[in-house]
């Protein structure tokens, strides 16, 4: 009997575990309408503002935001906004690699580049990640001193690929 209580309290705590987990949704809204859903990884936190929501992983030294790139009507006619985009983050941004991936489904684009750090102009390192889902433009910029943001690239890509309309 001891071993079946003792079975069923830790599973119970598993699937409480489990569905608090899946519970951990992101969701971002466009013109008070909700836009884009995603699931927020273990260990990352989120904190909404009126035009972007700031992400924090709990294992990278790294800064990520994820905007709506309200101006594009496109993932390729978003990437020539980048520099302009970002420049609150980072300044002087330069992709030097632009890689074609996909996310939920539809073509998207990873934008690998250096800059300076908006704050204190310190030299960055930033990924930039372009998508759209339901005919809204996403982007998520991951940046910082070091390798912070090349480190968060598959936490990012894990993300991403649980992207879709709500």
């Amino acid at each position: 009997m001891r071993k079946f209580i003792l079975f069923f309290w830790i599973a119970s705590f598993s699937v409480a575990a489990f569905a608090a987990d899946a519970s951990r949704q992101l969701a971002f809204a466009v013109d008070k309408k909700p836009a884009l859903t995603m699931q927020l990884l273990p260990g990352w936190t989120a904190k909404n503002s009126a035009d972007k929501i700031d992400l924090k992983p709990e294992k990278f030294e790294v800064h990520i935001q994820l905007w709506n790139v309200a101006k594009a009507n496109s993932v390729a006619a978003a990437v020539a906004m980048v520099p302009e985009f970002i420049k609150s983050e980072v300044t002087e941004f330069k992709a030097v690699s632009t890689k074609d991936i996909k996310v939920a489904g539809g073509g998207a684009k990873h934008l690998i580049g250096t800059g300076s750090e908006a704050d204190d102009s310190d030299p960055s390192n930033a990924e930039v990640f372009l998508f759209s889902v339901g005919g809204k433009v996403f982007m998520i910029c991951a940046h910082g001193e070091g390798e912070g943001a090349a480190k968060a690239r598959a936490s990012i890509l894990q993300m991403l690929a649980t992207a879709k309309k709500p």
